[in-house]
């Protein structure tokens, strides 16, 4: 699922600013040797790029999830609250997300960042990159938050038990 996040996070990026990828994204993953080289099939790399940089965090948070989710009475609620958990997580990413174009494009005007050379749309690539920095603190915030979702199941049904 993260992967696909990933790729899909990585197009989208790509059509707001491809010299995100070009100048710098492509080079950081060593898919290229130099900045700036021309690519037949961009798009191509556009996903090996969303893929890599996320199926680790996927496992991550999965693992996470997975490990709280043992809290849970059986299996079948486990599934389906680690299930719900990753989806809130997701959920948390693509909302961070959407509020790092927001400040990429109307509030960030020049962070301290080391651009590359002969960059030509500087604003566009300040975007890409404060959705990128944003995703990765949304997935973090909404690991944060599933967890806490599992624990509140947990104790709400705990507390009916108690009741009864």
């Amino acid at each position: 699922m993260a992967a696909v996040y990933g790729i899909l996070h990585d197009h989208l990026t790509y059509s707001i600013c491809p010299e995100y990828y070009t100048k710098f994204k492509f080079y950081q993953f060593r898919l290229v040797y130099l900045p700036d080289t021309v690519l037949p099939e961009p798009r191509l790399y556009v996903t090996i790029v969303g893929m890599m940089a996320t199926w680790w965090i996927g496992l991550l948070i999965g693992l996470i999830q997975g490990l709280v989710g043992f809290i849970h009475k059986d299996q079948k609620t486990m599934f389906r609250l680690v299930f719900k958990s990753v989806l809130i997580t997701l959920c948390v990413a693509i909302i961070f997300a959407a509020f790092g174009y927001l400040a990429g494009k109307f509030f960030i005007s020049d962070p301290s960042w080391r651009f590359p050379e002969n960059l030509i749309d500087k604003p566009s690539f300040i975007t890409v990159g404060s959705i990128h920095n944003f995703s990765y603190l949304g997935g973090l915030i909404g690991l944060l938050s599933g967890v806490f979702f599992q624990i509140i199941f947990y104790r709400r049904e705990a507390k009916k038990q108690r009741l009864f």
